[in-house]
């Protein structure tokens, strides 16, 4: 499956309180609730791209940060 990230956002208490995403970008969960106000259909699709444009910023963080870990992991022995 991959990496899996979750984010949550809430405008104006309308929210979606977990959006969980595979690192290939595909939805494995989401939950939402209208706390105060129903939302519409164009307001839960643009609450959906800002939790996912989030959860592909945090997986490309977590790529590198791995990447540059992996990376000094395999460092000959006293170098770096």
């Amino acid at each position: 499956m991959g990496v899996l990230v979750g984010r949550g956002v809430a405008v104006g208490g309308r929210g979606v309180g977990v959006l969980v995403m595979t690192g290939g970008g595909a939805f494995v969960e989401v939950q939402g609730t209208a706390e105060e106000r129903p939302f519409t259909q164009a307001q839960l699709d643009a609450m959906l791209e800002l939790a996912a444009r989030g959860i592909r910023q945090m997986v490309t963080v977590q790529r590198e940060a791995l990447g540059a870990a992996i990376a000094f992991a395999r460092r000959p022995e006293g170098k770096g």
